[in-house]
């Protein structure tokens, strides 16, 4: 009878946990990530480009039924590494179909409008976000000068948990991108 007094302790001490985690205003929402360098983001992309979300994105059922993907139409204003068609197609995970809605954290969600530098993966006929969020960078002015702010919604990193987004100066983002690009396509492909 002891044995079953020990062992109820820490099943309800857990419950309570769990319970409180979830309760409203406790939950921790976002995805833990590696930590992603500009080289490592040049790296992972099939085509890096400046453009113009042209939608809100368009939701639907994947080919299992069990997940949604919203897709995005971009309009490429310029190629800053690789190249390919001036409009092209970003697939993500997460979206409204009918009443039900999935969110999957740490993946960027875009607007209609929104001026971007994306890292981008081919993936079939459309294309993935480096590095989930961590492959988006917003433009802003400061002055005179252009900066690239990068997006880390939804995104923790254990390995760096006071981890900033990126800020780069827009004439030396451009030089260091295409530079990487450069070295990477000399590389030996294995």
């Amino acid at each position: 009878m002891d044995n079953m007094k020990t062992m109820k302790k820490p099943v309800l001490l857990a419950l309570v946990g769990f319970f409180i985690l979830c309760a409203p205003g406790h939950r921790a929402h976002g995805s833990w990530a590696q930590r992603m360098s500009l080289e490592e983001l040049v790296e992972g992309s099939d085509r890096v480009v400046v453009g113009t979300v042209a939608d809100e994105g368009r939701s639907a059922w994947g080919p299992d039924n069990l997940r949604i993907f919203t897709q995005y139409t971009v309009e490429v204003d310029s190629d800053v590494a690789g190249e390919g068609k001036k409009t092209l197609q970003i697939l993500q995970p997460g979206g409204t179909v009918g009443k039900l809605s999935q969110k999957v954290h740490g993946y960027p969600t875009f607007r209609s409008g929104q001026y971007l530098m994306l890292f981008l993966q081919k993936q079939d006929q459309s294309f993935r976000v480096v590095g989930l969020s961590q492959g988006v960078f917003a433009l802003r002015r400061e002055g005179a000068r252009k900066i690239l702010s990068q997006k880390l919604e939804g995104l923790s990193f254990p390995n760096d948990p006071a981890a900033f987004p990126l800020q780069l100066e827009w004439n030396q983002a451009i030089s260091k991108i295409r530079a990487l690009w450069s070295s990477r396509r000399r590389s030996p492909v294995e």
